[in-house]
Parts: C-alpha cells; sequence; structure tokens
C-alpha cells in the first residue's frame, strides 16, 4: 500500500488482531483514524480524542475527518509524534518475529496449529 500518497489513514474495521496496516500508516507520519470497536486491538494506536471514532457511526467518523482537514497544523505536529509511534511498534513487531523465528530453529519448540 501506498501510505505515503495519503492525506490520513482510517482503519474502519471492526475486528484488528494486529494492527499492522495501522502501524505501517503511521511509520510514515500519516494522522490514523481508528475505529473504536470492543472486539479490535486498533484503538491503542489512537493518540488522542480525535484519532478514535465510535465504531459503525458515520457521523462522529466524518467529524473526526473533519477535525483533521480544519486543523493542517495540529496534523503537522502530530505527523512527528506518529512517526515515533510508528517506529517503536514496528521494533516491537520485528523483534517478535525475530524471537518466533530463533525459537522454531532452536527445536526447544513446536509450534502446531489447533482447531
Amino acid at each position: 500500500m501506498r501510505y505515503e500518497r495519503a492525506d490520513l489513514f482510517v482503519h474502519c474495521g471492526i475486528i484488528e488482531l494486529e494492527g499492522m496496516s495501522i502501524i505501517e500508516a503511521m511509520a510514515t507520519g500519516k494522522v490514523v483514524l481508528v475505529s473504536d470497536s470492543e472486539a479490535s486491538a486498533a484503538g491503542i494506536f489512537a493518540l488522542n480524542e480525535f484519532a478514535k471514532f465510535k465504531c459503525c457511526d458515520l457521523g462522529d467518523l466524518r467529524s473526526k475527518l473533519d477535525y483533521w482537514v480544519q486543523h493542517p497544523k495540529i496534523s503537522a505536529e502530530q505527523t512527528a509524534v506518529i512517526v515515533v509511534s510508528g517506529e517503536s511498534y514496528r521494533k516491537v513487531e520485528v523483534t517478535t518475529q525475530a524471537l518466533a523465528i530463533d525459537l522454531r530453529k532452536s527445536g526447544k519448540f513446536q509450534f502446531v496449529r489447533t482447531q
């Protein structure tokens, strides 16, 4: 996905387990709007009250979008915070992946699928 071409990133998903698309967008400095769905981990990525909207509420999403469009200076200031946050999340993800690979290679742990 080409996040650098976007002005902001909206994640409307009701369910999100990993948040990779959100982390990728944050790493490029995009303002991220996420749903506050109780079945989603996306809410943890909201940096302030204007970065989260009520799940399935188009009116609330519209008001948050309007806020970011009407406040470009605040959006620009948030970009620096977002990049740092995105990079932090990315480092955690890379470390987690490396650990899983090391554990598999060691032969001490066996990963099996359960039904």
